[in-house]
């Protein structure tokens, strides 16, 4: 039988838990282990994520990513406030698609040791208007 890609998705999160527990019994983890900690898989959407963020712990919390199911990976995530984060260490504006897998957030960020990123999740927006023909109407006419 063949498990629908839900229910790999649940059990690999359920295994990244309970490895993740296992960790924190080690009392050097125990102890930095924040209490707002959100398990994320590689492949979670960004847009969602945050989205779960923004519901469960509206200030900030914690994403931990485990890899190679040995080592654990943590990013600090906090709702951006323009007064109190303008003093802070100057954000980056990052623009990321919702879409975006998460694996690939902690990736990029690899690349940003000790800098904060302000990631702003959003769609692509596309301005419109009627243009002249320009030659297309060879392209979408079939010609006689």
């Amino acid at each position: 039988m063949v498990e629908e890609p839900e229910e790999t998705s649940a059990r690999r999160r359920e295994v990244a838990r309970a490895l993740l527990r296992l960790c924190a019994s080690s009392r050097d983890i125990r102890d930095w282990l924040p209490d707002k900690v959100t398990v994320v898989l590689d492949e979670d959407p960004v847009g969602a994520t945050f989205e779960y963020m923004d519901l469960h712990h509206p200030e900030g919390g914690y994403l931990v990513r485990v890899e190679d199911e040995s080592r654990i990976e943590v990013v600090e995530v906090r709702r951006y406030h323009a007064p109190l984060c303008a003093e802070d260490h100057g954000a980056e504006d990052t623009p990321i698609h919702p879409d975006a897998e998460v694996g690939m957030l902690f990736a990029y960020l690899r690349g940003f040791p000790g800098k904060r990123l302000r990631c702003v999740a959003e769609r692509p927006s596309y301005e419109v208007a009627i243009a002249p023909d320009g030659d297309l109407g060879n392209l979408l006419v079939p010609g006689a």
